[in-house]
């Protein structure tokens, strides 16, 4: 049993709670929680001392016991989450990754053909998807004037427009 503090305050509290009894609580708990993170197990022997050091009434019978409870249930409670988020990791990763087949690539480039005939208009396509929405911003980057600009996006809406009625009608 410790005897009582020379001082009321918490942090003189902790200090001495740490010297006395981080170290051979830190080995009992890496004895007990073999494998796990070293850092963990310190994280929860520091939680549970700053928490005996704030709960002294509590603590002061039986302060060995009390650490250990605590600093154990932190433990644990740092590795469930750890397991939770490692088997939610694990769930995301087997899920079958966005796979895009040639077939759909050349589909893409035939859309694009279609839509966008010459090569200023594909650029200003590109442009476009790639977020570039305002004809100013589009025109200083291919270095072209904005009416033109406005123009070719005008014809690739139109475009667009009517493929999909075309595509619409097909299906």
């Amino acid at each position: 049993m410790m005897a009582e503090p020379l001082f009321e305050d918490e942090r003189t509290r902790a200090a001495e709670l740490f010297e006395q009894y981080a170290k051979p609580m830190a080995e009992r708990l890496a004895r007990q929680y073999r494998g796990v993170d070293p850092q963990r197990i310190a994280d929860a022997v520091v939680e549970s001392i700053l928490w005996a050091s704030l709960e002294w009434d509590v603590c002061r019978s039986d302060t060995t016991r009390k650490l250990a409870e605590h600093a154990r249930q932190l433990l644990r409670t740092f590795l469930r989450g750890e397991s939770r988020r490692r088997k939610r990791e694990e769930t995301h990763v087997q899920t079958e990754p966005f796979s895009v087949s040639l077939d759909d690539l050349e589909m893409v480039d035939r859309v694009k053909n279609h839509v966008a005939p010459s090569n200023f208009e594909r650029g200003v396509l590109d442009l476009w998807l790639n977020g570039y929405t305002a004809p100013q911003e589009i025109g200083a980057a291919l270095f072209c004037d904005t009416s033109e600009v406005t123009t070719a996006l005008n014809r690739i809406r139109q475009r667009i427009h009517r493929y999909k009625g075309q595509v619409n009608r097909d299906e």
